[in-house]
């Protein structure tokens, strides 16, 4: 997969509204002292430079993510992110590897969605309607 560029975490803007159509947004922060090679899903590779480095956020369908894989200097390592819900916005912080397992701190820094989509067609198509 192609490699997602990469910005310092002071150039690194937040996000200021939720992903459209749903999607969840989420960025890492690499707070090894290392580079690390992400694997999100069979489709999304980040990469994030050592020292804090900050990398682009990425729009994810609502799911549970849980099978990723994180590649360090030290090995290959679990990317457990659990779930990242419909709109909502997600920055994760690698913050040491233990165990053979990668530690992460998750904010939700936009809160998902209360409504399903789905719930707010029949009230959409009836205020259109009237």
């Amino acid at each position: 997969g192609r490699r997602k560029p990469i910005k310092p975490l002071s150039e690194c803007g937040n996000l200021e509204a939720k992903p459209e159509n749903g999607l969840a947004a989420v960025r890492f922060i690499n707070g090894l002292n290392q580079d690390v090679n992400l694997t999100i899903d069979s489709k999304r590779f980040v990469a994030v430079q050592r020292n804090y480095s900050a990398s682009e956020y990425s729009l994810l369908e609502r799911d549970r993510y849980n099978n990723g894989k994180c590649i360090t200097e030290m090995g290959e390592f679990t990317l457990e992110l659990g779930l990242l819900d419909f709109g909502a916005s997600y920055t994760i912080v690698i913050t040491n590897v233990s165990g053979g397992a990668v530690k992460t701190w998750k904010s939700e820094d936009i809160k998902a969605n209360n409504v399903h989509m789905a719930w707010q067609l029949p009230q959409y198509l009836l205020i259109s309607a009237g």
